[in-house]
């Protein structure tokens, strides 16, 4: 298993395979105590934007899987999950870094996933 690096902006190159569909959602995450937030989430990932000042912070970290943690929205609902970083792209004045959720702490997949499909259903999108 190859290490990632966040120092630089071309992180992966496998090629991202999404089993399900994004939706554009804005919501805070929390990242090695850096707050981020996210441009669309699912039940297995989020993108999330990093301001280029803040991401140099990020810059350290040589691992393949970090714990993100995050509130679902319009509930005291907390959730820390292990995620590896799939890609960090520049873009603009911002990195975007794309997360796969791998492992949710205290069975609070459900509540994510729940979370996700009030919203798709919300927005008249079927999730999957």
């Amino acid at each position: 298993m190859s290490e990632l690096s966040l120092a630089s902006p071309e992180l992966d190159s496998r090629p991202e395979h999404r089993r399900e569909s994004r939706i554009s959602y804005r919501m805070n995450f929390a990242m090695h105590d850096v707050e981020l937030w996210s441009s669309n989430v699912s039940k297995n990932g989020a993108q999330l934007c990093c301001p280029a000042m803040r991401y140099s912070s990020l810059a350290d970290v040589q691992v393949q899987k970090m714990l993100v943690r995050w509130t679902i929205p319009t509930t005291n609902v907390v959730i820390t999950a292990a995620a590896e970083v799939r890609y960090a792209n520049a873009c603009d004045d911002e990195v975007l870094i794309g997360l796969e959720f791998v492992s949710f702490e205290n069975d609070s997949k459900a509540a994510w996933n729940d979370f996700i499909d009030r919203l798709a259903k919300e927005r008249g999108e079927l999730p999957n």
